[in-house]
């Protein structure tokens, strides 16, 4: 492993902030077209949930705050 890719973070390393949305965007996507998954997010903000679930996974990767 060389010393540039040593020193940057997961979140780097995985593309960033880019990759985390699409990530969520994909997985809330599979998510809310699984009958047995969707009624919990019935009436529920959607939008502030992946932004959540987006600030969540920066911080754990190491991105910024």
């Amino acid at each position: 492993m060389s010393a540039e890719h040593a020193d940057q973070s997961l979140y780097d390393s995985i593309g960033g902030g880019d990759a985390l949305r699409l990530a969520v965007d994909r997985f809330y996507l599979a998510v809310l077209a699984d009958p047995q998954l969707a009624p919990y997010f019935e009436g529920k903000d959607i939008s502030a949930i992946k932004r959540h679930q987006v600030l969540l996974l920066t911080t754990i990767l190491g991105g910024p705050q």
